[in-house]
């Protein structure tokens, strides 16, 4: 029975792609909250500048990665379509996007130290947060080109290879950080910034990962990776005109987390460091659900290849279904089990780390109720975003981050003199006014009647339609 070709829109289909990606985002969530236990382990002050500064690199790379990595629907739709030879020049356009993308951290590397010190944050906290953002900034390019090679076979669900080159790189990280925070195995003792540069050197042990499964992979060499090996103005058009929006709706996620960041510094170093440690925890649930959410991306964007919306709707409805399910469980360790996942993260100092943990673990009852509609807004936005609906998705996160988490918690905090609990509040509050957002628009049907890849013959033509890449046809049939 399992060697039977899953039921087009089935639960075995989507989860045949979205496990090996739910689980290599897992790993990455993993690297991530690795770094912050043995930074926590280091000094509360490391562990207390990791996130604003995690935060604010990833608001940079955000766009440049969402830009990027919606190369994954071209991939999708062009596999759908049946026309490979668009594949190779995707990806390549991607890799060339990447060599834009890692100059843009240069001003923003030499004026770090100025703005955590705008943030009004701590001594130490400036300090080691511009260490460790200035490091990794610098490997921002590796980081890029590994998110548009990995299109290559997640947009074809083909999500094995994706899973293994990322376990390499989290085993990788784990030894790096180990070696290179404390100054184990003969390497110096670098603190937060071995912790950036073990994250550098696992994105480029993914690369070179990459260019090997490339390189051995002969079945891929339908997708003309040599002669697609060029620069592409109209194909870069239109990654550009979809992939953009899509850019910015993940930097507008992340430039309002960071601002909501610095809200909540203001409010004290314990306060910080509580809201560092939740949102760590929180991640454990979140980060699989972006490998649920690009495995929905890529059987959406195969069904509107094909023109079968109908199967793309059926394959979302059982997604959100699984996703809910295992929001559910997450909801139940954070309820059951806040104080044991929070002491994992004990620093160096118990009394120290003492206030802390008390106020993660009230923090994490937060946790529990928005964790459901967050897996929620991400599938259903994923969903419409598969089509080709990345406006949507732009206006609507920027409307309701401003109106809803960002504005009410700085009024708040500022001229009614609410507390943490109260910006915890505001963030729980947006979540779910995301996820009814979403749902809402799927169930508008717009989604349905859209298209990212140009028309052009079933075989593929190597030049695309000068008319495909007019502003106003985009984004129909």
């Amino acid at each position: 029975m399992l060697s039977r070709k899953p039921e087009p829109g089935g639960i075995r289909e989507f989860l045949e792609i979205a496990i090996p990606l739910a689980v290599s985002n897992g790993t990455l969530s993993l690297m991530m909250v690795t770094d912050r236990i043995f930074l926590a382990r280091y000094s509360v002050d490391a562990f207390a500048a990791s996130l604003p500064s995690s935060i604010l690199s990833w608001t940079l790379m955000s766009f440049w990665f969402g830009t990027i990595g919606y190369i994954n629907v071209f991939v999708a739709q062009y596999h759908g379509a049946g026309r490979p030879a668009s594949i190779g020049r995707s990806v390549w356009q991607g890799v060339f996007i990447s060599f834009l993308g890692s100059l843009t951290f240069i001003p923003a590397i030499l004026g770090a130290q100025q703005f955590f010190e705008a943030l009004d944050y701590p001594a130490p906290v400036v300090e080691q947060g511009t260490a460790y953002f200035q490091v990794l900034g610098l490997g921002a390019l590796p980081a890029l080109i590994n998110s548009a090679l990995a299109c290559t076979y997640s947009g074809r669900g083909k999500t094995l290879p994706v899973l293994g080159v990322n376990l390499v790189a989290m085993i990788f990280n784990f030894v790096a950080d180990y070696a290179l925070i404390f100054g184990h195995f003969g390497m110096p003792e670098y603190g937060v910034r071995g912790a950036a540069l073990a994250t550098i050197l696992a994105s480029c042990i993914s690369v070179v990962c990459w260019i090997i499964v490339l390189w051995s992979d002969t079945g891929i060499r339908e997708f003309q990776f040599g002669a697609g090996l060029r620069f592409d103005g109209l194909l870069l058009g239109r990654i550009l005109w979809f992939g953009i929006p899509n850019g910015i709706t993940m930097c507008l996620e992340a430039g309002m987390f960071n601002v909501f960041i610095a809200l909540v510094g203001q409010l004290g170093r314990v306060e910080l460091a509580a809201t560092n440690l939740a949102f760590t925890l929180s991640t454990l649930a979140f980060v699989p659900m972006v490998g649920f959410m690009i495995a929905l991306e890529t059987l959406v964007g195969r069904r509107i290849g094909e023109g079968r919306p109908d199967i793309a709707q059926k394959t979302t409805l059982n997604a959100a279904a699984l996703c809910s399910l295992y929001m559910s469980f997450w909801v139940g360790i954070f309820l059951l089990f806040p104080q044991v996942i929070v002491h994992v993260f004990q620093s160096a100092d118990p009394e120290e780390f003492q206030g802390v943990e008390v106020v993660a673990v009230q923090l994490m009852r937060f946790v529990a109720a928005y964790t459901v509609f967050d897996g929620l807004q991400i599938i259903f936005g994923g969903a419409i975003r598969g089509a080709g609906d990345t406006r949507f998705s732009m206006i609507f996160w920027l409307g309701s981050e401003l109106f809803v988490l960002i504005i009410p918690t700085y009024v708040l905090l500022r001229y009614f003199g609410g507390g943490l609990f109260t910006a915890w509040t505001c963030i729980t509050a947006w979540l779910i006014v995301m996820a009814v957002g979403f749902i809402a628009r799927f169930i508008q049907g717009k989604w349905k009647s859209m298209t990212v890849i140009e028309h052009a013959p079933p075989d593929d033509v190597s030049v695309l339609e000068p008319a495909a890449a007019a502003p106003q046809e985009i984004g129909t049939r």
